[in-house]
Order: structure tokens, then sequence, then C-alpha cells
């Protein structure tokens, strides 16, 4: 039904209940002064309806803010707890916050959760599996931001880690590295050869 034949239709319930509801004499007075007072009411929450959907003039420019939470990099190890991997190539995004109080060099420490089969089941030529279990792996990134130019007082940027399984089901992931806040910035990651996590190493570019 279109909005405004849906408006006539309502406008006609309400001219009905006019006719019928009205009082055939002065001691039915007060009841029919309740049952207007409803009908006043019923029309402001027609109103209501009418603008459901709709946003005010004066906040149509916050549709498009989307803030960021960005975990503060303020000591030399920060806790990223346990990144959530919801689906295959589906990334996790952290975002850091560098301040002039950032240490040069971070170790951020986080919980690489990934599921595994416990008991397989095989019936006729089909195998399955019948438990699955989760395991965490206590993985570390090593940030190194001492190439970067310091920040003024009151200045801050924003990195990006993006994580990424390909299999969830498995403890590999890939992981990208971003400044937002400076192009300039370039971030290289390697992986670390005597323990899980990876190095992240940031630099100017050449010329800058």
């Amino acid at each position: 039904m279109k909005r405004t034949h849906f408006h006539y239709y309502i406008s006609f319930i309400l001219l009905f209940m006019t006719y019928v509801v009205m009082p055939v004499n002065a001691d039915e007075n007060k009841e029919a002064q309740e049952v207007l007072h409803g009908m006043k009411a019923l029309g402001k929450i027609n109103e209501h309806v009418q603008k459901v959907g709709t946003v005010k003039e004066d906040c149509l420019s916050c549709l498009d803010k989307n803030p960021i939470v960005a975990v503060a990099l303020d000591k030399s190890t920060v806790d990223l707890g346990k990144p959530l991997f919801t689906a295959d190539d589906v990334p996790h995004v952290i975002y850091l916050k560098r301040t002039s109080g950032t240490p040069a060099k971070i170790n951020l420490k986080l919980k690489n959760s990934y599921r595994y089969c416990e008991k397989t089941l095989i019936s006729g030529m089909a195998t399955g599996c019948l438990l699955y279990l989760y395991k965490d792996i206590d993985e570390e990134l090593s940030l190194n931001l001492k190439n970067l130019p310091k920040l003024k007082e009151g200045t801050e940027e924003i990195i990006e880690l993006k994580l990424t399984k390909p299999n969830v089901d498995n403890p590999k992931y890939t992981l990208e590295v971003q400044n937002l806040s400076n192009s300039a910035a370039r971030g290289s990651v390697d992986s670390k050869f005597f323990s899980d996590g990876f190095n992240v190493d940031f630099k100017m570019a050449a010329g800058e």
C-alpha cells in the first residue's frame, strides 16, 4: 500500500470513529472528551510514523562520520587481545594511535585463535568432524617506529593493521600495515624467525 493511500485510509477511520463515538446526551460528555483526547494522541502518533526513516537536516552530515576507535600506543608493551576472524579472507582490522609520547619500539601481544578437529567421524564413504576444539597461540608483533619523525605535542597518527586468514581453521594469517595519517611513512612486514608473529618496520619514503 502506498503511503498516500495509507494516509487516506487512516483519515477515513478517524472520521468514522468521530461519528460512531460522539455522545448522544450531556451525561456522556466526559467520555466523549476522553475519546477526542485519544484521537488527538493518535494523530500525533501518525505524524511520528510519517517521519520514520527520515533524518533531520542538521544531522545529514553525521551519517558519513564513522569515528575510529584506536588502541593507544602509550607503553612499550600493548595487549591487542584476541583478533576475531569471522570468515575466510575477511580481514580483522586494528587501529593504533601514535602520539608524541609513543615509544620508538613497541611489542604488540595477541592471541591467535583457530579451530581444529579433535575427533573425526568416518561413516561409509564420507568423513566429517565429530568434535571441534579451539587453540590459542601467543604471538607478538614487534613494531619499530624509530625511523619516523617525532610528533609534536598534541598531534597523533593512526596506524592500521589488517590481519587476514585464508582459512579460519588454520593459524596462518597475513598482515598488512599502513599509516593512515602520513602517506610518506611506508611499512614493511617480515615473519619472525624464532617465534610466532611479525616484525613491522616503518620508514619515510625516499626524499621525504
